[in-house]
């Protein structure tokens, strides 16, 4: 979306590869996003679709990470979505925002 953005106003933007925020974040924040007898698979979803509504919220697996992107200003109607698709009121979340 930044490229695009940036292209729209007549910019070529350098992409350089590195490190993604979607593991940056909660590799700063001391989180694993994978750990051997308890997340063995990561899911990345962003938080909004592209007319930014609330996006499908993937099946519960007690095995999977799920890491969403941009999600902040929709953490009631993405808990309510988890909720209503089979994840426990109790699973655990970790929230950043800003991280890196």
């Amino acid at each position: 979306e930044e490229v695009v953005e940036f292209r729209r106003f007549g910019v070529e933007p350098t992409v350089v590869p590195g490190i993604s925020s979607a593991l940056a974040g909660p590799m700063a924040a001391m989180t694993p996003v994978t750990h051997r007898g308890v997340a063995n698979k990561v899911t990345f979803c962003t938080g909004m679709d592209r007319f930014e509504n609330t996006p499908s919220v993937p099946p519960y697996d007690k095995e999977q990470t799920l890491v969403l992107l941009m999600s902040v200003g929709r953490l009631r109607h993405i808990c309510d979505a988890m909720v209503a698709h089979g994840y426990p009121p109790s699973t655990p979340v970790g929230i950043c925002e800003r991280a890196t």
